[in-house]
């Protein structure tokens, strides 16, 4: 493994940390500082990784995959947890007992992997998707929106 992706891979552990602080956030003024001090961490490594992979030429596909997949761990676990959300579709990273090993697990939930997940979810937990919203920014989207009744598109970027 590449040290850039070893750095991407440094910032999943901080997550917890993340959402303890998240949790204690009712507690005024220290927690905010640790919430702060904690998210700066995990924004500065996201910011080294590609700068290390840059100058050591070790851009990869893979390290590409990982850097997206921890970014949205960063912004949707705390998101979860905020709102109460009993699911999260998300990309996820391999672990073997306590060491994450770099690879990708199950599906990455991007193009017709939207929907094939969300249909599996859905039947899981007995959700009509016909009564469903759904929400995407990007034409990838559009086979997730195929499926549900209510298709959302904001601030939509390109092909």
């Amino acid at each position: 493994m590449s040290l850039a992706n070893a750095i991407t891979l440094a910032r999943l552990p901080l997550l917890p940390l993340l959402l303890l602080l998240v949790a204690i956030l009712f507690v005024p003024f220290r927690a905010v500082r640790l919430l702060g001090l904690g998210l700066l961490i995990v924004l500065y490594l996201d910011w080294f990784d590609g700068y290390v992979a840059r100058l050591r030429n070790e851009v990869t596909e893979m390290g590409a995959v990982l850097d997206v997949a921890l970014d949205r761990a960063v912004e949707n676990m705390p998101l979860k947890e905020k709102l109460g959300a009993d699911w999260l579709i998300a990309t996820e990273v391999g672990q073997n007992a306590s060491r994450f090993t770099g690879e990708l697990t199950g599906l990455h939930p991007r193009g017709e992997n939207k929907p094939t997940l969300l249909v599996e979810l859905s039947r899981a937990q007995g959700l009509d998707l016909s009564r469903s919203f759904a929400y995407g920014d990007h034409f990838q989207d559009f086979h997730l929106f195929r499926r549900i009744g209510f298709p959302v598109v904001v601030n939509p970027s390109g092909a």
